[in-house]
């Protein structure tokens, strides 16, 4: 793999989720610039915030299904509205998920959403999108 610099937004509410996949991103790829967000509404704001910066864009965003006050797929619908497409052309969606629903899949699939992992990301799972 490329030592590109990735730059990654994760959004998850579990903090020892977030803490893991933090050690996980580091040790599968070491040139990494990283954001975290613990809900959908906060990684909106944090998205705002880089886009009036000037900031680039995350490369990959790994935002979790379920999530009190936005979840995953809220995350998206609002993401997808506030954002031009040239900001959002670049950027990965990933949805992280212990679900097995199909009615859950099949819902994100119906919003745009092409990408899914199932929890726990794993350093197979992450070079897997990092490519």
């Amino acid at each position: 793999m490329d030592k590109l610099l990735h730059n990654i937004l994760l959004v998850d509410d579990n903090l020892t989720t977030i803490s893991l996949n933090k050690l996980l991103i580091a040790k599968v790829e070491n040139a990494v610039e990283l954001h975290t967000a613990p809900d959908g509404k906060a990684a909106l704001e944090l998205l705002q915030k880089l886009a009036q910066e000037g900031t680039r864009f995350p490369d990959i965003i790994l935002v979790d299904l379920k999530m009190p006050v936005m979840d995953g797929i809220e995350f998206y619908r609002h993401y997808k509205q506030v954002f031009t497409p040239e900001q959002v052309s670049n950027t990965k969606v990933v949805m992280l998920t212990t679900s097995l629903a199909p009615s859950d899949f099949k819902q994100a699939k119906d919003e745009g959403i092409e990408y899914f992992l199932n929890k726990p990301l794993t350093t197979t799972k992450l070079k897997e999108i990092l490519v």
